[in-house]
């Protein structure tokens, strides 16, 4: 039976091996059973930050490679860009083979009208981040980005990793989740009854009836712990895996 694959919030980064092994794991898995696999979605925050497409780190070089032994055997890679590497470009699709969607976006999950998105733009509550979130993504800041070194774009994103951690330790776990009514105007928007989002790294299925409409609303799990991957079969049931890691030096 066929099956689609649904990740987000791997944060890849050269300090924490198991994570990245881990995630090889589920590539190479994915790739044995190639037959049965119709894609692999990915929600945003792969890496843990993004500086360019002029990045040219071995983790970064490793992650690539792996991925473009899916598409190369005609298993379809999608990702959105989350709010750590927003600045993944056509650079990236092109070596990979990844196809990069809107940022929301709705496909059709064997049957049933699904939006995907990475989901941080429903976390309404956090008035702060919002305003930032608009800022770092503006067209100036992306400029700046492609002309600006890659060593002082590592400085700048270590700055502001630091102040953002920092800064989020002083707000509550409500302020830093969704919004119930922005969840309700995302459905409404487009019109679906079922949801697939990360960025909050609060995993669970939250069910909504209202006026005898059913929906749902599914919520991927981070990668800090385990693995966590939510696959859904053509015959409408699905399934969470966690993934343990290996242990090895981070």
């Amino acid at each position: 039976m066929n099956s689609t694959y649904f990740i987000s919030d791997l944060h890849l980064s050269s300090n924490r091996n198991d994570i990245s092994l881990c995630f090889l794991d589920l590539l190479n898995d994915i790739k044995i059973n190639a037959d049965h696999v119709d894609a692999l979605f990915i929600l945003g925050d792969l890496f843990n930050y993004w500086l360019g497409d002029d990045n040219k780190e071995t983790l970064v070089l490793t992650i690539k490679k792996e991925i473009s032994t899916l598409t190369k055997l005609n298993i379809p890679v999608y990702f959105i860009h989350g709010n750590r590497d927003f600045l993944i470009g056509n650079l990236f699709a092109k070596e990979t083979g990844v196809t990069i969607l809107n940022e929301q976006s709705v496909i059709n999950l064997y049957g049933v009208d699904t939006l995907i998105l990475h989901g941080d733009e429903m976390c309404l509550n956090d008035k702060t981040y919002q305003v930032f979130r608009k800022f770092i993504r503006s067209y100036f800041i992306r400029k700046l980005s492609s002309i600006t070194p890659i060593s002082l774009k590592k400085r700048i994103a270590s700055i502001i990793r630091k102040f953002s951690k920092n800064h989020n330790k002083l707000k509550s776990m409500e302020i830093m989740d969704v919004s119930e009514n922005a969840v309700k105007d995302m459905f409404t928007k487009y019109n679906v009854t079922q949801m697939i989002h990360g960025h909050t790294h609060r995993p669970h299925i939250h069910v909504y009836n209202e006026n005898s409409v059913s929906r749902k609303r599914f919520v991927l799990g981070d990668w800090d712990k385990s693995g966590f991957v939510l696959k859904f079969q053509e015959n409408g049931s699905y399934s969470i895996s966690t993934l343990p890691f290996k242990n090895t030096c981070s």
